[in-house]
């Protein structure tokens, strides 16, 4: 059995592509071919490209995902295409383990099972380094579970001979104890749907594919994979799934210098997406799969559309009345039944849309709403008094003389925050009311002192004056939530040397959220300067942060040089 490995490359991932030849020359087997797909050209005769197995680069005619697959797919010349994206990985097992499978037929929709991960290639590839075990994966990334799951393993073939005699083995017994993997068919096949909707980590045959000339849509240069898969899961009754994870898509986590296609803002996106569905509902017949794939993608408009299209949302959606002739279009083809599925709310919506393309904004407002308190009250409360800074505070005036103050997130009363309070308590009084963020049972507080509140952060007042404050005086971060009005000023006052990496010098962020480095930028953004202690913090601050240096002011920190002087150089 020989396989064909197929990668789509931009030019911008030739070092994730040089990681997967690293990661490939792994392979217990290599009865295979890769081809990469790209415009860029590579030298494939320099040393680093040189392998134990076949490489060869495909130009596709047009610089889409879907053109370069299907490039690579017209000069294969394995039994088996695998797909494999640049930046994702192979467990050393992988096509060994495929090729070991028994009464394996053309018509298998084979999945090498995908682990999902945060973590950079690097942790990958060290975690190989350090073990020979091939039974379960390093322990890092991937997503958390509530409840333990039971893992056989993967035992040796000479150990099968060992087995009691009084019980053999089957054949098939002694595969799946080898070779662990899970079949499905029929209608219970698509009860699995969502895991066979990615194309990544599947492998088809090549004959049956140039026998259905099975193409991705080179147009769609987001949604290029729909259309293709469906078609493959049509003709193919079987899907097998093997048990352990073979395949490791990471999962990137920083999408403002290296996002994935996925987390690319493109204001055109629903458009995208809403076009390749339909191009494959239009080619499904009627039955199972049909109905699976309404229900899918049925499920993603009801989870993410609505908050797309509301008055209050952030996210930009170009040409709304475009968006809802493709929607009236698209929902005249989804299953009925499946439509009937959906909760109340939204399936009135989806009914209005189908009935006449126009957006329904006051129901899908309202929908949103309820949404929002409905999280509320299933936390017990939690989050009330968010939800009365989205829905009322930012709707007030703004308080033209009012500050903020925060010290390491109300820990304490201190710092550079505490420095410009003392200094304009002192030289003008009365001029400004300050209020400062603190925490219940910080034991120094400027409780008492003219014209100064204390309020408890995440509190009523906290909220109320987070919203209405002109000025916000703050020394981390502020909430990812917080919305920057116009007409207010916020300093940024950070808290010491950054002599350790921080945000865009870090490699692996997994510890924090995952997409820490995007919540960052975008909290940032809302600063309008940001303090240094010296011209070492800006060298870093603009490469760490991405902070414009024209709107950081190189006075030191106001804790550390005399009030006086600090308020000279930011005039």
């Amino acid at each position: 059995m020989k396989f064909s490995l197929i990668t789509p490359y931009l030019p911008s991932e030739y070092d994730q592509l040089l990681a997967l030849k690293t990661n490939l020359m792994a392979q217990t087997t290599t009865d295979f071919e890769w081809l990469i797909a790209g415009t860029l050209p590579i030298d494939l005769d320099q040393t680093e490209w040189q392998a134990p197995f076949t490489i060869r680069q495909v130009h596709p005619k047009a610089s889409t995902v879907g053109a370069a697959r299907n490039a690579a797919m017209a000069v294969a010349q394995g039994d088996w295409l695998v797909f494999v994206d640049c930046d994702d990985y192979l467990l050393p097992t992988a096509l060994a383990t495929v090729t070991a499978l028994e009464d394996l037929k053309s018509t298998t929709f084979i999945d090498l099972n995908q682990y999902p991960t945060y973590e950079p290639h690097v942790s990958f590839v060290n975690s190989l380094t350090q073990t020979s075990a091939t039974d379960t994966l390093p322990k890092w990334g991937g997503p958390k579970r509530q409840r333990l799951r039971n893992r056989s393993l993967n035992l040796p073939a000479d150990l099968l001979t060992e087995l009691p005699t009084t019980t053999p083995a089957s054949s098939a017994v002694q595969n799946w104890l080898t070779h662990k993997y899970l079949l499905f068919t029929g209608e219970d096949r698509f009860e699995q749907f969502g895991r066979q909707a990615k194309i990544t980590g599947k492998i088809l045959n090549r004959q049956l594919v140039e026998q259905h000339h099975w193409q991705f849509d080179e147009a769609n240069a987001l949604y290029p994979d729909y259309h293709f898969l469906t078609q493959a899961m049509l003709a193919t009754p079987t899907y097998l799934r093997l048990a352990d994870p073979l395949y490791v898509r990471v999962k990137h986590n920083d999408p403002i210098n290296q996002p994935s296609i996925h987390q690319l803002e493109d204001p055109h996106r629903w458009h995208h997406r809403l076009a390749a569905w339909q191009l494959a509902l239009v080619d499904l017949p009627v039955g199972p799969l049909h109905v699976a794939f309404s229900r899918f993608t049925l499920d993603r408009l009801h989870r993410y559309l609505y908050q797309a299209l509301a008055t209050s949302s952030e996210t930009t959606v170009a040409d709304s009345p475009a968006l809802m002739d493709q929607l009236h279009d698209y929902l005249q083809l989804v299953d009925p039944d499946a439509l009937r599925e959906l909760p109340h709310n939204s399936r009135q919506i989806l009914r209005a849309i189908r009935r006449q393309p126009r957006v329904p904004q006051f129901q899908i407002n309202v929908l949103v709403r309820l949404r929002q308190l409905n999280r509320v009250i299933r936390h017990r409360g939690r989050g009330i008094t968010r939800l009365a800074y989205n829905w009322w505070f930012t709707k007030l005036p703004i308080k033209p003389r009012t500050i903020l103050y925060e010290s390491f997130l109300g820990r304490n009363f201190s710092d550079s925050p505490k420095a410009i309070y003392n200094y304009l308590e002192k030289n003008y009084p009365g001029r400004f009311h300050h209020v400062w963020v603190m925490n219940p049972g910080v034991s120094e507080t400027p409780a008492g002192r003219p014209n100064t509140k204390v309020v408890k952060r995440f509190g009523w007042r906290y909220m109320y004056y987070l919203a209405t404050a002109k000025f916000q005086v703050i020394n981390m971060r502020q909430p990812k939530w917080f919305i920057k009005r116009p007409g207010t000023k916020f300093l940024a006052t950070w808290h010491g040397t950054p002599l350790k990496h921080l945000v865009f010098d870090m490699d692996n962020v997994a510890s924090a959220n995952p997409l820490y480095k995007s919540i960052f930028y975008q909290q940032s953004r809302q600063w309008d300067y940001l303090v240094t202690a010296n011209q070492f913090s800006v060298d870093v601050f603009e490469h760490a942060f991405m902070y414009p240096t024209d709107q950081m002011l190189p006075s030191g920190y106001p804790r550390g040089v005399s009030a006086q002087r600090y308020f000279e150089c930011t005039r």
